[in-house]
This record gives C-alpha cells, sequence and structure tokens, in this order.
C-alpha cells in the first residue's frame, strides 16, 4: 500500500547534472530518500549547496513534488526518485 499526503523532512542538495536539483531528503524516522528534479517550467535553479532545508514531500512513484522554500519563497519542485526509500535499522 503506498501512503498518501505530505510527507515532512529536511533536505540537502545541489544541481546534477544538465543542471537539475539533486536532493536527499532526511525523514523524523531515519530513513532517507534520493531524488532528482525533472525538466518543467517548474524545476528551481539552485544556487549552490543547502543542508537541512525543511520540505514536504507528496506523490508517489514517478508523479512526486516536493515543497522547497528558498530564498524566501516556496517552489514545488517536480522530482523522481533516484532509488528506493532507505529504511533506518
Amino acid at each position: 500500500m503506498t501512503e498518501t499526503g505530505w510527507h515532512p523532512g529536511t533536505a540537502d542538495g545541489d544541481r546534477g547534472p544538465r543542471r537539475l536539483p539533486e536532493l536527499t531528503v532526511h525523514f523524523a524516522d531515519g530513513s532517507r530518500l534520493g531524488l532528482r528534479g525533472v525538466l518543467s517550467w517548474r524545476t528551481v535553479r539552485l544556487r549552490g549547496e543547502f543542508a537541512g532545508v525543511p520540505v514536504r514531500v507528496g506523490g508517489a512513484g514517478l508523479d512526486m513534488v516536493v515543497l522547497l522554500s528558498r530564498d524566501g519563497r516556496t517552489h514545488a519542485v517536480p522530482v523522481r526518485p533516484r532509488g528506493p526509500r532507505t529504511v533506518a535499522r
């Protein structure tokens, strides 16, 4: 079963290949998820690296979005997972 809704976390990120965002989101349960921005009119242009930025992750599979606050504005960043969510042990 897939969880739905908005899941809070913190993100570390930078620009990846083709200048699209690459994020690692850390969740309160200790798990993490690697995400890559997809080409879109809504893709955020990142300025340098960042760490510990509060985010909310919504969606599942190939239909996901991250709400990311940068520069005093909140951006909806369309993303795809880079792999499965890791589970803390």
